[in-house]
Order: C-alpha cells, then sequence, then structure tokens
C-alpha cells in the first residue's frame, strides 16, 4: 500500500501543471479616418490624425498589447496546487484608413495603398512578436516544476512573466529600429 502512494506523490511532485496552460487571445484592429485627396494634405492630416490618437510621431499604425497570467494557487500539505493558471493576451492594432472626400489621383492611390500595405505589415510584425510572446511564456508556465511553497510558485511564475515582457519590448524595439518603424524602403507621405 505505501509504494503506489509514494509513486503518486512523486509524480505529483515532477509536474507541476498537469494539463496545458490555456491561453485567452483577443484581438481586435481599429481605424482612424484620413480624409485628404492631396499628397501634402495627406501626410499633414496623417501626422495630426496620430497625435490624436496618441500614437508616437514617427508611426501612422500601433500595436498595444496586455499581457497577463491569471492564476489561483492553493497550498496543501504536500505543497502548492495549481488550482487555475492561465494566460491572457488581449492586442489592439490601430491602423489609418483613408476616405478620400474627392477623388484622389491615381497616382496619389497608387502610393496610399502601398503605404498602407507596408503599414499593416509593420504592425503585423509586432502583433506577431507577441503572440510568439504569449505562447512561449504559456509554455514556460507549463514546464515550470512543483514547488513546495504557493508564495515560491508564484515568485516563479513573475520571474517568468517579467522576463517574457521584457524579452518582448527588446524584441519590439529592435523591430522597429531594423525597419526604421516601418520606413525603411517603404513611401511614405
Amino acid at each position: 500500500m505505501k509504494l503506489p502512494l509514494l509513486i503518486l506523490l512523486l509524480a505529483a511532485s515532477d509536474a507541476f501543471c498537469a494539463q496545458d496552460v490555456p491561453m485567452d487571445t483577443q484581438i481586435s484592429y481599429r481605424v482612424y479616418p484620413v480624409f485628404a485627396h492631396r499628397t501634402d494634405a495627406l501626410g499633414a492630416e496623417l501626422k495630426a490624425a496620430t497625435r490624436a490618437q496618441g500614437i508616437a510621431q514617427h508611426a501612422a499604425g500601433s500595436t498595444t498589447a496586455s499581457l497577463d497570467v491569471e492564476r489561483f494557487l492553493q497550498q496543501q500539505a504536500h505543497g502548492c496546487v495549481v488550482e487555475s493558471l492561465r494566460v491572457r493576451l488581449r492586442v489592439e492594432v490601430l491602423l489609418p484608413e483613408w476616405r478620400p472626400l474627392r477623388a484622389p489621383s491615381r497616382t496619389l492611390r497608387k502610393r496610399w495603398e502601398a503605404v498602407a500595405q507596408t503599414l499593416a505589415a509593420h504592425e503585423q510584425g509586432h502583433l506577431d512578436y507577441t503572440l510568439e510572446a504569449a505562447q512561449a511564456l504559456r509554455t514556460e508556465l507549463a514546464e515550470m516544476s512543483a514547488m513546495s511553497s504557493c508564495e515560491a510558485t508564484d515568485h516563479a511564475i513573475d520571474r517568468r512573466f517579467r522576463r517574457a515582457l521584457m524579452r518582448l519590448n527588446s524584441q519590439n524595439v529592435l523591430f522597429d529600429i531594423r525597419t526604421n518603424h516601418g520606413r525603411r524602403g517603404a513611401p511614405t507621405f
């Protein structure tokens, strides 16, 4: 009778989380309108609109994310039991939408299409980095070893979470440097 109980306790102490760590992901897209129909006016309107939207001066779009780890830990005599553990990710991508009040020239329309396509691809890059970071955090949490105290478990979760955020922030900064905020090799206004 003692041997099966011992095996059960060892199995429980080796695995942090017997099941996969779920991830709730919500991605939303929002647009802000620009109406100009001339190149000079379009550039000025984009700058004004980005300031009004709270976007950095050097960008016409943005990707903002909120990453969090929801957990419920319960201290038991044999150690800390993870009742629930979930990664939550909320992402919003903001891009301009051109709604010219008058028919623009064919040249300007093509230029807008190229700018919009480049900007969307750039913001997709930020979104991809964010999704990868959330998935990596989820994997790291699932692979954690069990700990004797919930305080130690909570601190270990927080360390992994902070490391994931630092990696994500670094990736996004380097991505913006490498691409000059999506403008490298791309048409602008």
